[in-house]
């Protein structure tokens, strides 16, 4: 029962993963690829968390009204030593239908079990803190198992101003065996060790979102979204042992043109789960207290000034968490950077981003550093 309990305890203490949206419509073919390095140090640790992935996506037309899309990523997290996670995650195949004259999308995704699993003990560790909102690391995750989606999502002009959308969407989790926890224990005189490897398979996913974009003036547009989330029940060799809360997420967006080739944008998101249902014997109760807190994001892009065949931006970013009713997990990070969008050829662009953000979480300091590099070619 001891094992039990402890890998019970180490998923819940993880951050749930942001559910995968449903993509936006493309019309035209490309090859994205890049790199992005994301640095986080935590006060009274000397050596920060490091994380250097290695991003891919594919878009092909089939077509007029289909397109599919490949996304993968590979990446290398460090942190201390001997404590690090080497290896690619899995693979989303994605297919993306328009009909009914491009205003409803249809989409059916695989995500392919490519990703690493079996961590031992320092490396599930580690992907704890990988998985935190507050860092925001491009790969918090590197495997979950065979998983199956499918969503819908359509708009519908309410007047020559305003836009409805509406959209669903189900994820089917498959199982896996994320870590192999081994922990010692004493016989008389010897230590013995074991291996603990359970077949884990988190809650599938079920999430309805409206939205409404609202067009203020012929240079600017406001857009807001509602979305609910209902997660099953997670399973661990088979038997039911967690349930998460319902997961609420609204979003606000402004975008403003101040000139042909300039504009500016702000984004706002607020994120709140539910109570947890939590298995105590052959019964579940929910948490006497929510151990999840509010979560709320602010992300703002400028464009500044622009050269020939280049285009500069400063970047804003605020992230605020409110700490849970067991008066824990509160956050709050400020920073910022500058952005470079470069036309090497007509169909070929470099994306480049350097930011900063310092804050607090649970009253220790906290500094990050990204550098993300992006080529992307149309075809």
């Amino acid at each position: 029962m001891k094992k039990w309990l402890l890998i019970l305890f180490l998923f819940i203490i993880g951050t749930a993963f942001s559910q995968e949206e449903i993509l936006q419509t493309q019309h035209t073919g490309y090859l994205q690829l890049g790199t992005h390095f994301q640095g986080w140090r935590i006060e009274n640790q000397t050596v920060p968390i490091n994380q250097l992935s290695i991003p891919l996506m594919l878009m092909f037309p089939i077509g007029d009204q289909m397109h599919l899309i490949l996304s993968h990523r590979s990446a290398y997290t460090w942190w201390e030593e001997d404590n690090t996670i080497n290896g690619p995650s899995d693979t989303w195949v994605q297919l993306n239908y328009m009909l009914a004259k491009d205003r409803v999308l249809v989409n059916f995704g695989l995500g392919i079990p490519t990703g690493k699993t079996h961590l031992n003990n320092d490396q599930f560790l580690l992907s704890q803190l990988l998985s935190r909102n507050i860092f925001r690391f491009s790969m918090p995750v590197y495997g979950q198992g065979f998983c199956i989606k499918g969503g819908i999502a359509g708009a519908y002009p309410l007047n020559e101003r305003i836009i409805l959308g509406l959209g669903a969407q189900y994820i089917k989790k498959g199982s896996y065996n994320p870590v192999d926890y081994t922990y010692t224990y004493p016989i008389g005189n010897e230590i013995y060790s074991e291996t603990f490897s359970p077949k884990y398979q988190a809650g599938n996913e079920i999430s309805g979102q409206v939205g409404l974009d609202i067009m203020l003036s012929k240079d600017m547009k406001l857009m807001f979204d509602v979305m609910m989330t209902y997660y099953n029940r997670d399973m661990m060799d088979g038997q039911e042992v967690y349930g998460s809360g319902q997961k609420l997420v609204v979003e606000g967006g402004l975008f403003y043109r101040f000139q042909d080739d300039k504009y500016a944008w702000g984004h706002l998101l607020f994120r709140r789960k539910g109570k947890s249902e939590i298995r105590q014997g052959f019964t579940f109760e929910e948490e006497e207290y929510n151990s999840s807190g509010y979560q709320f994001e602010t992300d703002f892009h400028v464009d500044m000034s622009s050269a020939e065949n280049a285009k500069f931006a400063l970047l804003a970013h605020g992230r605020f968490y409110g700490e849970n009713e067991y008066g824990v997990g509160s956050a709050n990070l400020l920073g910022g950077g500058i952005g470079m969008n470069y036309e090497i050829t007509t169909d070929s662009i470099i994306d480049f981003q350097v930011k900063y953000l310092t804050g607090r979480t649970d009253d220790r300091r906290i500094e990050g550093m990204e550098i993300l590099i992006f080529l992307k070619f149309k075809f």
